[in-house]
């Protein structure tokens, strides 16, 4: 049985005695480590789908590994043998079900609290008994409040599907995907800020961040996968709701390395988010040169992040809407603003592929 007091909020805690002390630390992406030394020392290291856990008694040692499934959540552990020695299993919002809570990665990979039985989700703490959080979304309301309205509820009621990386705003994916895409779309946020462009650039940058939710919009949901050569897919109404999917992999393969797939992917983000930007504020295109306009407009948002950011596609920045010294590329901006005009109208005879 859990302490009665379960709603309180525990904004930090210590815990010491003769036998030892526990240091708990989190950061923005749900990773952490758990050390306990005194009589007993205890590492954890978790990582994007499993974490190594070492225990350092006296003058022993043993290794142990936690798996994962794919939202996150610790099912099992193994020890050097591979042999099973632990198991989890969760409810569908998250309550430990087949053993007691005890301190250590939790549900979705958040840090769990033995002693209250709930999670830390870096902005505020989440029970997994109700489903809900206990303090209200840090990220101010939408000003269209609908079913997603709720400011308490976890990854808008469809724990199978959706994951809250940080407290805030809705993920499809695994961990580390959402992880990142939390980290484009901070780059995205502070590049709308740079002093190295217009007020008329950073107000196009703005809009396309806004429209992911950092107004609260937790209408739109992301996800990832294969689209098939394109970098970016957004499918969403009038009303600014929808989907948005991207293709890490082939992002990732155009910007090498981790901070080269962050930037990628906030410049896909933004070109994504000016595309519904311009949904919303105009309609559909309803031509193909109308749609030629709206893929130029969103491409100069990549070419102001990069303007902002100094960063560079790949080593020689090859087809890049931004260059170093010449500024915005108009004529690639042209050149890719057509290609994928062409691209999404081949074969299709709605009104804006004539």
């Amino acid at each position: 049985m859990r302490p009665g007091a379960r709603h309180g909020l525990r904004c930090s805690e210590s815990n010491s005695s003769c036998q030892g002390s526990v240091l708990m630390n989190s950061n923005s992406t749900g990773s952490f480590a758990r050390i306990r030394w005194g009589a007993n020392r205890l590492l954890w290291f978790m990582f994007a789908l499993w974490c190594a856990c070492v225990g350092v008694p006296a003058y022993a040692q043993t290794v142990e590994y936690i798996h994962t499934d794919a939202l996150g959540s610790p099912i099992a552990v193994t020890n050097a043998s591979q042999q099973v020695i632990e198991r989890s299993e969760y409810a569908p919002y998250g309550d430990l079900l087949n053993r007691p809570d005890t301190d250590g990665p939790g549900y979705t990979g958040h840090v769990l609290d033995a002693a209250t039985g709930m999670n830390y989700m870096q902005q505020r703490y989440y029970d997994p008994m109700i489903g809900l959080f206990l303090s209200v979304d840090p990220v101010t309301a939408y000003a269209k409040p609908g079913v997603n309205f709720n400011r308490y509820w976890y990854a808008s009621n469809n724990p199978y599907r959706f994951t809250d990386p940080d407290g805030r705003y809705v993920c499809s994916g695994s961990k580390t995907d959402c992880g990142n895409f939390d980290k484009a779309i901070d780059a995205a946020k502070a590049a709308s800020t740079s002093s190295k462009l217009t007020e008329g650039q950073r107000g196009q940058l703005s809009a396309a961040v806004n429209f992911f939710g950092e107004k609260g919009n937790s209408d739109i949901k992301v996800s990832f996968g294969d689209l098939k050569g394109d970098y970016g897919l957004i499918n969403t109404n009038r009303e600014g709701k929808g989907t948005v999917k991207f293709d890490l992999t082939a992002i990732g393969k155009k910007s090498p390395g981790e901070s080269g797939l962050i930037s990628g992917l906030a410049m896909r983000a933004l070109h994504e988010g000016d595309h519904g930007v311009r949904i919303v504020q105009e309609g559909f295109p309803g031509s193909k040169l109308e749609r030629f306009g709206r893929e130029q407009a969103a491409y100069r948002s990549e070419a102001y992040f990069q303007k902002a950011t100094g960063f560079l596609q790949n080593a020689n920045n090859l087809w890049a809407p931004w260059n170093p010294g010449d500024g915005i590329n108009e004529n690639a901006v042209d050149a890719r603003a057509n290609f994928s005009v062409m691209s999404s109208c081949a074969g299709s005879s709605e009104g804006s592929c004539r």
